[in-house]
């Protein structure tokens, strides 16, 4: 298992990545499959530019992604963060992967938030 962050030119990946997630999960997000679906490859490209939030994937040693969570500064203070999704494949979950996948969000956020 590894966990990257996703670049630029990885909209598809994230757009499959997240709808999979939601189809998997409904409940655990607040929005819904049936909004995202229709996003445009704008909208997938927007999340992922240069000053924009970071999604970070675990990927199986396969490659297949096992887990994706994604940070955002906090509206209110310049010194916080905020996990804002979340979703890990049901076979990994009671593995490392969740773990793995917030302690990149929370580098990211004690690096003040800079996108590499």
């Amino acid at each position: 298992m590894s966990v990257r962050r996703l670049g630029r030119d990885e909209h598809e990946f994230l757009r499959t990545t997240r709808l999979r997630g939601l189809l998997d999960e409904p409940d655990s997000s607040g929005s819904t499959y049936e909004c995202e679906v229709a996003f445009t490859d704008a909208v997938w490209m927007q999340r992922l530019r240069t000053d924009g939030n970071p999604h970070d994937v675990s990927d199986a040693s396969d490659g297949t992604p096992n887990g994706i969570a994604a940070g955002t500064p906090d509206a209110t203070s310049s010194h916080a963060a905020n996990l804002v999704g979340m979703w890990v494949e049901p076979a990994a979950r009671a593995t490392v992967v969740a773990d793995a996948l917030i302690t990149e969000v929370i580098r990211w956020a004690e690096r003040g938030r800079t996108v590499c």
